[in-house]
């Protein structure tokens, strides 16, 4: 059993054991923001976990089916990230990513 790369999202090429939900600082800066731009950084972190949980899913399913879902799945996950981290930007929050 050796460790696996994540081939699909956002950390691909990273080994999948190493991937682990950032912790924020409770730093100054952290306790300023907005219950919005909060609410946009747990959104976009959600997005990424989501695309990369259906990397990994895409990649041990062999139902023909379950196939094609996967494949939307990750394209509809990688757009929502797309679209907060986008938000985020605009904001000035990507430090936090």
């Amino acid at each position: 059993m050796g460790t696996q790369l994540v081939k699909y999202g956002p950390e691909k090429g990273v080994k999948a054991k190493s991937l682990r939900k950032p912790v924020l600082r409770r730093s100054r800066a952290y306790c300023a923001l907005t219950g919005d731009e909060l609410q946009i950084i747990d959104a976009a972190l959600q997005a990424k976990e989501e695309w990369l949980a259906a990397g990994i899913n895409f990649e041990q399913v062999t139902d023909e089916l379950l196939v094609d879902y996967y494949i939307y799945r990750m394209k509809a996950c990688e757009s929502k990230y797309t679209y907060f981290l986008r938000l985020a930007k605009e904001k000035g929050l990507t430090h936090y990513f």
